[in-house]
């Protein structure tokens, strides 16, 4: 269907990248949290979560100002069968991994900015 999309932009946007599945797998640490009377507490040990994105891609758009005509995603696939409480793990995986960690910079992203969440949706994360 992003094939497709990009398609339609003639030329203007074109999907540079596609990666999925086991070369996308790792782990984050982060810290152990408790919910208590409604808020989430984060306490100062840690765990590991499993940070597992169902795909990796890049648009080129061609645009964008010298420097910002790449944009690059993780994609949820899952938002409608998973529950709540997974997918709240799963995004809080990509925030530690992207905000916290900056592990995004590194094999097999290598890319300055990332956003995560459905692409037309998709939030920012520095």
């Amino acid at each position: 269907m992003l094939e497709l999309a990009c398609q339609k932009f003639a030329g203007h946007v074109a999907l540079e990248d596609w990666k999925q599945g086991p070369e996308l797998w790792s782990q984050v640490e982060v810290p152990r949290v408790v919910e208590q009377d409604g808020a989430t507490i984060e306490l100062t040990e840690t765990e590991l979560l499993p940070h597992r994105p169902d795909a990796f891609f890049t648009l080129y758009i061609a645009g964008n100002p010298e420097g910002r005509q790449r944009a690059h995603f993780f994609y949820e696939a899952d938002r409608g069968s998973e529950n709540t409480s997974r997918y709240k793990l799963k995004l809080r995986a990509h925030w530690h991994f992207i905000v916290k960690h900056n592990r995004h910079r590194q094999d097999p992203y290598n890319v300055h900015s990332i956003r995560a969440g459905r692409p037309t949706r998709a939030r920012r994360y520095y």
